[in-house]
């Protein structure tokens, strides 16, 4: 940071101002810049409307000397506590200064206020004269508490200049070298310039570190410089009132909920739109110039440059150019929806009939407002109807870690990858050619720490089910490889529980219709009962997940109840395969199948095939169990689960704790063959009558 002497003259003393006259005799402000080469283009210095140093302008010139010392010091104070700022910002440093040089009368800084000073500052590398201002966003908490504005080369100073009406100097060329004639830095690079203006000049009073933010280019990594540049703008105000209104009315549905916050907030604080670009490729701009008589630059907009020159009637030695900028991306993407059914290409589509407006759009929540805005505004605007009805959005794939994937860091996982798996070496061999020996470096320590087995096969499916099962709302996915392994081993279990009841249906010769509809020529047991209502229940929240787009309580649905509940019970229950057991196994085996089917696209559509000779086509629905007698055997198999659970863990059981009915404690007793109190009662884990009763439990229940 760079510390410069600006000196002060009264406003009413500019006319009779001398560019020779000694200055030493003058009040100055000190401020701090980090591009010192800038000063060149300042068009005011701007004070805090609450600076009490400058309310008494007499005072300042009469006593010039005592205020120049009182500035230095407040400079020397910061310079003593520079540690102090950097460790903890110096919240007791910043509340004294505050408080001296606070006015009664707060001005906030969206305010208007008396932006008069009666000051004039003298530019200390032009000599030449410009306003004092006053203005909230001087923060008093910030360096000296004086700030020069350089409208053309900065940001916030550009928009300061704007509502102070302040002069726009150009100072620098788009090669990033000093443009100002009459200088003697003109023709140097920016930090030439600036080695020279901080080694000689008499303004510099002091320098510090001083830690920031630089912005860098990603081709030449060279320091971005902001420059003011002539640029094709749109109003959004209107198109955006239309795209706001059609999600609050509902016309356009958004899932998340969530999400319609951060759409309200884009489009109730919309800023005009920036549509060009200075770059080779793009939609050029329809835009059309030539130089009048005067050797004025006038513009013309259209579609068309021959119509152009017939409607102006323009003569033969009058040159039309056309822009060489591009349309902003996300211009031309906005026109996505309907430019490519035909909209500005075949009137007659019919394609734009069948298609427009689209039924729902997918797509990540970091592009909310850059493209999803665009197409809503852009299509109500030109088409003057939605583009889709429905639009989903969802978090972006980050790495175990968390980190954004790049390949840079070498933490990129290509699905290719995780499906057919792949050795560290060659994971290694596969960092990008483009990255730099310090990203190749960074990148393979990242493949060592994260990989060093490489990453497993998984297969499609696993890797499908993983990310769906991820997916909560606009939540970024911190994408583990050992969970996708681990639903891998999931389409094992699936494939086993496949080839168990492929040889159940081949012992009882169980005909197609129990595949495809259970026919009840049998009287439904306890665990019949209870293993069709699991699968109504996992119907039923599987269908609320697919309604409200929440998939990871989709995945957890039908993974509970296939894992825990059919091949945990209910298989073992039909281990001993009794012909009415495997007409309910075989039955909602192929209504799990098919709920997996979404989720699992590859292995199921083999499974279904090789059970029934068919491609899956319907979706499974809730089997009508009556309530009645039901809801009772359901309760009483639960009853069963739990007893053998607690008998194989060994612990006390406690009658109270459970609702134990007459027939399983016939079987209890059966079993041991002894009387049991069953209020107080510990079976031992490696009692051998253990297993025989978990035996007559799956023979008889």
């Amino acid at each position: 940071m760079y510390y410069i002497k600006y000196y002060l003259i009264r406003k009413s003393d500019k006319e009779t101002f001398n560019v020779d006259m000694k200055q030493d005799n003058l009040p100055f402000v000190i401020v701090g810049t980090t591009r010192p080469e800038t000063i060149l283009g300042d068009s005011a210095i701007c004070i805090n409307p609450n600076d009490k140093r400058f309310y008494n302008i007499d005072y300042i010139f009469d006593n010039y000397q005592k205020f120049n010392e009182e500035i230095s010091k407040i400079r020397n104070k910061k310079n003593v506590n520079i540690d102090k700022l950097k460790k903890d910002l110096n919240e007791t440093l910043k509340l004294e200064r505050s408080n001296k040089y606070k006015l009664d009368k707060m001005c906030n800084i969206d305010e208007t206020c008396e932006t008069e000073t009666g000051l004039m500052a003298i530019n200390p590398l032009t000599n030449k004269l410009i306003p004092v201002i006053k203005d909230a966003h001087a923060d008093l908490n910030l360096g000296t508490g004086v700030l020069k504005i350089t409208p053309s080369h900065d940001n916030i100073d550009f928009k300061l200049s704007i509502k102070h009406n302040l002069e726009f100097i150009r100072m620098m060329d788009k090669h990033n070298k000093i443009d100002f004639e009459g200088s003697e830095y003109h023709g140097m690079s920016r930090f030439e310039a600036r080695k020279l203006i901080v080694s000689y000049h008499s303004c510099v009073y002091s320098q510090e570190n001083y830690d920031q933010i630089l912005p860098f280019c990603s081709r030449s990594n060279d320091i971005v410089e902001p420059m003011i540049k002539e640029q094709w703008w749109m109003n959004c105000k209107s198109m955006a009132k239309k795209a706001l209104d059609a999600v609050k009315n509902g016309e356009i549905k958004m899932y998340p909920e969530e999400a319609k916050s951060t759409w309200y907030r884009w489009l109730e604080n919309i800023k005009d739109w920036c549509l060009s670009r200075q770059l080779w490729w793009g939609h050029k701009i329809p835009a059309y110039y030539y130089f009048n008589e005067k050797n004025e630059k006038c513009w013309i907009v259209s579609d068309n440059k021959n119509e152009v020159v017939k409607k102006m009637e323009l003569g033969n030695g009058t040159s039309l150019t056309q822009d060489e900028d591009v349309l902003d991306t996300w211009f031309s993407s906005g026109l996505w929806p309907f430019s490519t059914l035909g909209w500005g290409w075949n009137d007659n589509s019919q394609l734009f009939k069948k298609y427009f407006p689209n039924s729902m759009l997918e797509t990540g929540s970091d592009i909310l407002f850059f493209w999803i805005a665009r197409m809503v505004m852009l299509s109500y605007e030109l088409i003057g109807s939605k583009p889709f009805d429905k639009i989903l959005l969802h978090g972006i794939v980050r790495d175990a870690h968390g980190k954004k994937m790049s390949k840079s860091l070498g933490n990129v996982i290509d699905p290719i990858f995780v499906i057919e798996g792949i050795s560290k070496e060659e994971l290694i061999k596969n960092i990008s050619i483009n990255a730099s020996a310090d990203e190749k470096k960074r990148a393979e320590m990242s493949i060592i720490k994260d990989y060093p087995n490489g990453i497993p096969k998984c297969g499609s499916d696993a890797l499908r089910f993983a990310l769906l099962s991820y997916a909560n709302g606009m939540k970024d996915i911190n994408l583990d490889v050992l969970r996708v392994a681990g639903y891998s081993r999931l389409c094992n279990k699936l494939w086993n529980a496949f080839k168990f009841v492929q040889s159940s249906i081949e012992k009882f010769n169980t005909t197609e219709l129990y595949l495809n509809e259970l026919i009840i020529d049998f009287k439904l047991k306890r665990q019949h009962v209870w293993i069709l209502n699991k699968l109504n229940v996992c119907i039923e929240l599987m269908d609320k997940g697919y309604e409200e787009y929440n998939f990871m309580s989709i995945t957890q649905a039908i993974h509970s109840t296939f894992l825990y509940d059919f091949c945990d019970v209910y298989i073992e229950f039909c281990k001993d395969r009794r012909d009415y057991d495997v007409k309910v196994l075989s039955y909602v085996f192929l209504q799990i199948v098919r709920l997996f089917n979404p989720l699992m696209p590859f292995i199921t559509e083999e499974i279904h095939y090789s059970l029934t000779g068919k491609i899956i086509k319907t979706y499974p629905g809730q089997f009508k169990i009556s309530s009645d007698l039901n809801e009772k055997l359901i309760k009483e198999f639960e009853s069963v689960i739990q007893l053998s659970k607690l008998v194989n863990k060994g612990v006390k059981i406690e009658i109270d704790d459970l609702t134990i009915f007459d027939d399983i404690k016939r079987l209890v007793r059966k079993s041991l063959h002894q009387n049991i109190n069953f209020n107080s009662f510990k079976f031992d884990q490696s009692d051998a009558l253990v297993k025989q009763m978990n035996e007559i439990f799956y023979k008889e229940i």
